[in-house]
């Protein structure tokens, strides 16, 4: 792993444990994903996944892990969080635009009703990836303020959401990677048995 980038995840380590966790598997499965999808497994794809909320090293400890309702004011702080990851990054001139521009727009959604008011194929693929795989690991492992839901539950949510918030084909995609995944894990498992 590039030094930098593994200095970045320490400071996100001492800075909040339950992000950087997030974070790694964010990327790991962006990482997957995109081998799913014959794109290859870049390292690129793993650094995306894994430095897509860095900006959050930017954002009080405290409203991290806030558990009561955010005041508009925090809201407002805590969407900051991606435009802080693009400047922190571009900071060190190592990661190309179109890498940032994944890292500022991964809270888009397709209906424009995101943090910038991007909508459909203006948002870039790897940032609409990333907010397909985010919104999984957030309803599955929960956060500080929500619980986690069964799998059942997410893709229920997932579903409602697809075309609105979420790119409709990706999700579908993503949907298939996760069957497969687990078909697979279970193959494996019945083997070793």
């Amino acid at each position: 792993m590039n030094k930098y980038i593994q200095e970045l995840m320490c400071s996100l380590f001492k800075h909040c444990r339950s992000t950087l966790e997030h974070s790694l598997r964010v990327a790991d499965e962006l990482q997957q994903f995109c081998a799913f999808n014959g794109m290859g497994s870049s390292a690129n794809f793993f650094y995306m996944g894994a430095l897509h909320d860095i900006g959050k090293l930017k954002i009080d400890q405290t409203l991290l892990n806030k558990s009561e309702k955010l005041t508009d004011v925090e809201r407002s702080e805590l969407k900051r969080h991606t435009l802080y990851g693009r400047q922190l990054l571009n900071d060190r001139q190592v990661f190309s635009d179109d890498f940032l521009n994944n890292i500022l727009y991964h809270h888009e959604n397709i209906d424009g009703s995101g943090y910038y008011g991007l909508k459909g194929k203006e948002i870039p693929p790897f940032a609409r990836m990333i907010r397909i795989i985010d919104t999984y690991d957030v309803l599955t492992y929960g956060r500080i303020y929500q619980d986690p839901i069964c799998e059942a539950k997410v893709k229920a949510e997932m579903e409602a959401i697809k075309g609105t918030t979420l790119d409709e084909i990706l999700t579908c995609s993503y949907f298939n990677y996760l069957e497969t995944k687990k078909h697979d894990l279970l193959e494996k498992t019945l083997q070793h048995t």
